[in-house]
């Protein structure tokens, strides 16, 4: 059977190293190059995307690739006989070696050949936005034109901002220029859209070439997106423009129906099979609830038709809706189900289930057509991650699968759970600002609740909620940590069956014998213990944690201190009393995930089986036991360490990596790249080395690969951030190369 991607040059053009190879021997004068987007017709050819680095600067471009070589030379010889643009690279538009492929450089395009016309071309731009009925009254400086490539699909459309002066007043507006070909329907679209709902979409400024050009007045403001992660976003004003839309009346060109998107979702899940065998069962289990759940006929509405986050602007009046190329009449759910399916997908459920309920209170919402209009949207969202080439594609596509499935089947009744080899899991949820704790029963899916003062397992906890301790965390029947302040001053109280109390006073002790180790890591003071209770309290230690500063993007300074304070703790002789640590194994979190999400499992194994082998230390240290920027506090007179429950005699290369894999993690949480916190990583190994840490080099690597792997179990179960686990899977797969051996100083 033919393999999805053994289409011409398609194998090389998706790996940066083929594909740089490729261009090079096509005498293109490239550095590096990455594919970046993908359209495929299975057997017989391929687009795709790419970004090339030159000496010069950065080349857009892309490539068609034909199964079959004629095609391929007959689109280059019909290339060849038309005028073709010149760029940086040379030769806007040739034939690869191989035969199979055809190179396009931007502003070359196979379908939108007025780009070359208008790209690098400002006098003769700024002649064709003369045109457009706007500006007919006025005038044009010709020479003060410039312009902006927003986003740019080949063969699709160019987005673009102009900037310009008419009548001496600077002014910017959005054109779109399409396919040859594209007609003028949308901009009788945006001219009714904007008659009946005026600012709440752009204005529309005309249209040029037969329609193919279509401009419109920039928008100002912070898009949804941003906002909505910023928690910057009001959920009722965008259910307002949304409703405001869906009620306006107008009358559309397209028609669209509950089974024209069911359509379009079963297509998907077509090309998610060929492209990933592995998770063909969950895919078919998806597709029969998909199929069941299609509603019956239900009124039509204006519909955006393609609503996501990026498709809205928060401007100074209020959101503002863009693009309406997909418009159609149809049913209000589709809609709302894509813009809910892409917040699903970023882990933004709370402003998601705000937004519905705005909307629900214009509208209604029927929650059953919700979940299908949803599970068809979480389906488009998987296709669009193989077709964009996310770096984490392999990782994604099954996880937006299962948040489809798990939409049309019932979500799980906890935001946050702990998995536990066997009982019941302390769970929680969250609503309204108030959480709900509980115990989750896997078998049979049901949280039964648990209130804090009233925990069995934990004697001590009622009492102090009743003197009017806060409650810091909690985890039912396993742990808390509450708050009081009094006359001598902020203290923390953690809360632990009786038994396990006596332990960490056990480990305390010990760790005060060590304390006497030059550089040695502040350690907060036990200052009362009521073993009978469960309950030890400690002094407070004053200053913000690592994890604080990372996520304000702050605290890489301190990294080095840090690493030298773990070089301190790792130096110090083993106490009396401090126990070695058990080996740890990935398997249990391998068998929650088969369990919670069995469409997961092939995407999880997979990368298990990838995984390097745990280090094997020849030596043991005195280690944290759970060593991240959570439990590092940065106090006036150093750095201090929290959370001693695990101390214990270990390979130093686990706490080390431990902390690594966190820099990671809190760079993805902070919407920054990976890539920052590897670097964070390596800064810190440096120092850490530096000053004397013992731990090798790569049984740190192999040690970070397995703690992101294990990361990305844990965050399936942490309600907001299950969207970055198939981030975290990359990561581990990847991780190895970012911590080669650091040269001595």
């Amino acid at each position: 059977m033919t393999c999805w991607d053994d289409v011409g040059d398609l194998r090389r053009l998706l790996d940066p190293e083929s594909l740089t190879a490729l261009l090079r021997d096509g005498a293109v004068p490239a550095t590096w190059a990455v594919p970046d987007h993908l359209r495929l017709k299975a057997g017989v050819n391929a687009l795709v995307g790419l970004r090339i680095e030159t000496a010069s600067g950065r080349q857009a471009g892309y490539v068609r690739t034909y199964a079959d070589p004629a095609q391929a030379g007959r689109a280059a010889q019909k290339w060849h006989r038309m005028q073709v643009d010149a760029t940086m690279s040379g030769p806007g538009v040739r034939l690869l070696p191989g035969g199979t492929s055809v190179l396009f450089l931007f502003p070359n395009d196979a379908r939108v050949r007025r780009l070359r016309l208008l790209v690098g071309r400002p006098r003769r731009l700024a002649r064709v936005l003369a045109d457009l009925e706007h500006f007919q009254q006025g005038h044009l400086r010709l020479g003060r034109t410039t312009f902006e490539v927003l986003r740019y699909k080949p063969e699709r459309r160019l987005v673009a901002c102009a900037r310009l002066v008419v009548d001496e007043e600077p002014r910017a507006l959005v054109f779109r220029l399409r396919a040859d070909g594209a007609g003028s329907e949308l901009s009788m679209i945006t001219r009714r859209l904007h008659a009946a709902l005026g600012a709440r979409v752009p204005r529309p400024l005309g249209l040029l070439f037969d329609g193919a050009l279509v401009a419109e007045d920039v928008v100002p403001g912070a898009g949804l997106a941003a906002a909505v992660a910023a928690d910057d976003a009001d959920p009722e004003a965008v259910a307002e423009v949304i409703a405001a839309l869906h009620t306006s009346g107008i009358t559309l060109p397209a028609q669209l129906e509950a089974s024209d998107i069911l359509d379009r979702a079963l297509a998907g899940l077509d090309l998610l099979t060929a492209v990933d065998p592995s998770i063909a069962p969950a895919l078919r289990e998806l597709r029969s609830n998909l199929v069941a759940a299609l509603p019956p006929p239900r009124p039509s509405v204006s519909l955006h038709g393609d609503l996501h986050l990026d498709q809205v602007i928060l401007a100074p009046s209020g959101p503002v809706v863009l693009d309406f190329e997909r418009a159609a009449t149809g049913p209000a759910g589709h809609d709302l189900g894509t813009l809910v399916a892409h917040l699903r997908a970023e882990g933004r459920d709370a402003f998601s289930a705000a937004f519905v309920d705005a909307y629900a209170r214009i509208r209604g919402v029927d929650a059953t057509d919700l979940a299908f209009f949803v599970g068809c949207g979480l389906v488009q969202r998987a296709v669009l991650a193989f077709r964009s080439l996310l770096p984490e594609w392999q990782a994604a596509v099954p996880h937006l699968v299962e948040l489809a499935r798990q939409e049309l089947a019932g979500r799980p009744r906890w935001d946050v759970a702990f998995p536990r080899r066997s009982g019941l899991w302390p769970a929680w949820t969250e609503s309204g600002g108030v959480r709900r704790y509980g115990r989750w029963d896997p078998a049979d899916r049901t949280l039964t609740d648990v209130r804090p003062s009233d925990d069995d397992a934990l004697p001590g906890l009622g009492l102090l909620l009743a003197q009017g301790g806060g409650l810091a965390t909690y985890r039912p029947g396993q742990r808390a940590v509450v708050r009081l302040e009094g006359e001598a001053g902020v203290r923390f109280v953690k809360v632990l069956p009786p038994g396990r109390a006596q332990k960490l006073v056990t480990r305390a002790s010990a760790l005060d014998r060590a304390a006497a180790t030059p550089g040695f890591p502040q350690l907060a003071p036990i200052v009362d213990a009521c073993l009978e209770r469960g309950t030890v309290t400690f002094a407070e230690l004053p200053g913000p944690t690592l994890r604080d500063l990372l996520l304000a993007g702050e605290g890489e300074d301190a990294i080095p201190a840090v690493a030298a304070a773990v070089v301190a703790f790792q130096g110090a002789a083993i106490p009396e009393g401090i126990h070695v640590k058990p080996g740890s194994s990935l398997d249990d979190w391998v068998g929650f995930v088969a369990h919670h999400a069995p469409g997961l499992a092939p995407c999880y194994q997979r990368v298990f089986r990838a995984l390097p082998t745990p280090p094997v230390g020849e030596r043991l240290v005195l280690a944290h036991g759970d060593l991240h920027d959570g439990n590092v506090i940065l106090t006036q007179g150093g750095v201090g360490l929290l959370d001693l429950d695990g101390v214990a005699a270990a390979d130093p290369a686990e706490d080390v990596a431990n902390l690594l894999a966190h820099l990671v993690l809190r760079a993805i949480q902070r919407d920054g790249e990976p890539a920052q916190g590897h670097g964070q990583g390596e800064r810190f190994l440096a120092a850490y080395q530096a000053a004397g840490g013992v731990a090798p080099t790569d049984a740190v690597a192999a040690a970070t690969a397995r703690t992101l792997f294990r990361l990305a179990c844990v965050h399936l179960f942490r309600g907001r951030w299950h969207s970055i686990t198939p981030l975290l899977l990359h990561e581990a797969l990847t991780s190895v190369r970012h911590h080669q051996p650091v040269p001595s100083p």
